[in-house]
């Protein structure tokens, strides 16, 4: 108590003094000024990363809802063959052969099944209504590739992935689908696993 009171009466004595402060006491407040600032941008680094954190997890949130929503619009109308392996009609208008693809990064497109779960990248569909000549594939995507983006050059960018499998018994697809931080494919940040049963199955 007693060295706070010393402290007290020499902070006052100098505030109220002409002869200013001593080397010491200016090192000794820059040293306090410092490592409150370092406090401060750690607290702020902190909090802004937790809040592209969350923008990202809501965003992904959104995006694996886009994606089923459309898968299932697609399915549900779909004419299916036995196999399951393609369709015709759906809701997109892509006319027949239909399949949905994976496109990881910049390259090629992949046809997706009951293996691609963990191949992320942008979905697309393809028919042979979207076909720019018979060698040619052209792609719809399911989404725009805004909806991937969460913060552009932040580092928070998504990618999904999905899978499908023709359930021959059931007479319905079985669909997966997984939205992952672009940056580390283990974390899984939304995912939705459905079935759906098409309006037509042929023989």
């Amino acid at each position: 108590m007693n060295k706070r009171n010393r402290l007290w009466n020499r902070i006052k004595g100098i505030l109220r003094g002409k002869k200013g402060f001593t080397l010491t006491e200016l090192l000794v407040a820059t040293l306090i000024m410092l490592l409150a600032t370092g406090v401060l941008t750690s607290t702020m680094v902190l909090a802004i990363r937790h809040f592209f954190e969350s923008t990202q997890r809501t965003e992904a949130q959104f995006l694996c809802a886009s994606l089923a929503e459309f898968v299932e619009d697609e399915l549900s109308f779909a004419r299916v063959d036995a196999s399951g392996e393609t369709w015709s009609k759906g809701t997109h208008n892509m006319g027949s052969d239909i399949r949905f693809y994976v496109r990881p990064g910049e390259g090629d497109y992949q046809p997706v099944d009951n293996s691609t779960a963990d191949t992320y990248g942008r979905l697309a569909i393809n028919g042979s209504n979207y076909m720019i000549d018979p060698s040619t594939r052209n792609y719809f995507k399911l989404v725009t590739d805004k909806t991937y983006e969460v913060s552009k050059n932040k580092g928070y960018d998504l990618e999904a992935g999905m899978s499908l499998e023709w359930d021959s018994s059931n007479k319905w697809f079985v669909v997966e689908i997984k939205v992952v931080d672009k940056k580390d494919h283990s974390k899984v940040l939304s995912e939705a696993d459905f079935t759906v049963k098409p309006a037509v199955k042929t023989s």
